[in-house]
């Protein structure tokens, strides 16, 4: 019969962009108390940026008050902004972590902080991402950024021209970009043609569209006019012209609209640059504290992108929205959700199972050389004092086991056995 374990059904959730508040408001709504913790001064994240939302009818900023509204009513909720995650022990379905949050101020003026203690069952990281602007040769006010240029919408200063004004959108060409950046790209270069009036070309050498609406997004801007320019092994020169900006693409060519095109000169009233994405600041301290696993980009790794996206490499530690996935807003809020349903699933019920096929120690054998301790990727493994053997040995942690059996291969002394899979039992069975 497999061993049961109480849960406490409390869940932290890192980063309060909107991911992190989708996911805490449908655990709030199904009971469950959430504590909320953001490490800036304010909530909604990169979302607060936008000045719009494909397929979206009601504006960002809106739609950002009103998530915050149902925050502020749930009274299973409880926000902490300025607050960052300093330490957590335990494991699935007991989790102790400590909260750095700053304390009232000083009369000499500083912001002290103190120390939260919380317990909970399961954690969500919805940290987000940050952004870079790539370096240009060529300086020029009118060389801006997708953020830059999301401001300069919102505040109408960009100003269409008797004789038409010509933005240029530059994507991919040093290197690919994210979905995101293209998102952004074709969003905003629909908006600037229909809205404004504005010339709009895109040089991209390939756009990427895949998620809910973006392939109609696509044909629905080469449609209103938006021109596609694809440079092929193209050397490209940004340079002022009086007070405009000069692109010249020549070497093998371009596909203007499909059309190849030896050499391009077009002189444009702005050029926008995509961003380079970057993982959020403190993704590194926060994959220590938590010992969950990062890709070479240093974004957070899922455990399996296909079959399992949400998950960590650590029970009951779940990922949800940009700091895991390259996705525009529609697929972020989808995962989020997803994320948060994880973890109400795992945390729902006062007790979770644990398979009985986990690995187990004969601590008489355990030499203490800690590869066992090193090579987990589950952090499932502590060293203990055993009273049966006299001595410090490694202690399998059932709960957070996922009888993955890589200690059990590894260990030296062969101290080390998974339940159902003993070394017995497989030379029985091989014969």
């Amino acid at each position: 019969m497999n061993k049961r374990i109480r849960v406490n059904s409390n869940i932290l959730i890192i980063g309060a962009g909107i991911a992190g508040i989708t996911a805490a408001i449908y655990l709030g709504e199904q009971g469950h108390k959430v504590t909320l913790i953001e490490r800036g001064e304010i909530l909604g994240g990169r979302l607060n940026n936008l000045f719009s939302v494909y397929g979206m009818d009601i504006c960002t900023k809106d739609f950002m008050c009103e998530q915050i509204s149902k925050l502020n009513k749930s009274s299973n909720i409880t926000v902490f902004t300025s607050t960052e995650l300093v330490e957590a022990k335990g494991y699935v379905g007991s989790f102790n972590s400590k909260l750095k949050t700053p304390r009232r101020t000083s009369l000499r003026g500083r912001q002290n902080s103190k120390l939260v203690e919380i317990k909970h069952g399961a954690v969500i990281i919805a940290t987000g991402i940050d952004v870079s602007t790539p370096k240009m040769r060529c300086n020029s006010q009118g060389i801006i950024n997708h953020t830059h240029l999301e401001g300069y919408i919102a505040d109408s200063k960009i100003i269409p021209k008797a004789f038409g004004t010509k933005v240029v959108f530059l994507c991919d060409f040093d290197k690919e970009d994210s979905q995101i950046i293209a998102l952004s790209t074709l969003k905003n270069a629909l908006l600037l043609r229909e809205k404004l009036r504005c010339e709009v070309f895109v040089i991209s050498r390939n756009i990427k569209v895949a998620g809910k609406k973006f392939e109609q997004l696509y044909t629905v801007a080469r449609e209103k006019g938006v021109v596609f320019i694809k440079p092929i092994n193209s050397l490209m020169k940004v340079s002022p012209y009086n007070d405009l900006i000069s692109i010249e693409l020549s070497s093998a060519g371009s596909a203007v609209e499909g059309i190849d095109v030896r050499s391009l000169h077009i002189i444009c009233d702005w050029l926008i640059i995509g961003e380079n994405i970057l993982p959020s600041q403190g993704t590194e301290e926060l994959s220590g504290i938590l010992g969950v696993e990062r890709d070479k980009q240093g974004f957070f790794q899922n455990n399996n992108v296909h079959f399992m996206p949400n998950l960590s490499n650590r029970k009951g530690i779940f990922f949800a929205g940009a700091c895991h996935i390259d996705a525009g807003l529609n697929d972020i809020l989808d995962d989020s959700l997803t994320a948060a349903y994880a973890a109400h699933n795992l945390v729902a019920k006062s007790a979770i199972e644990i398979n009985e096929k986990t690995a187990e120690v004969d601590e008489e054998k355990c030499a203490l050389c800690l590869t066992c301790l090193r090579s987990c990727p589950h952090k499932a493994i502590d060293i203990e004092f055993s009273h049966e053997a006299g001595k410090k040995a490694a202690k399998i942690i059932e709960e957070a086991c996922f009888g993955c059996g890589i200690c059990t291969s590894l260990c030296p002394s062969r101290a080390i056995q998974l339940r159902e899979y003993e070394d017995e039992k497989i030379l029985k069975l091989i014969g």
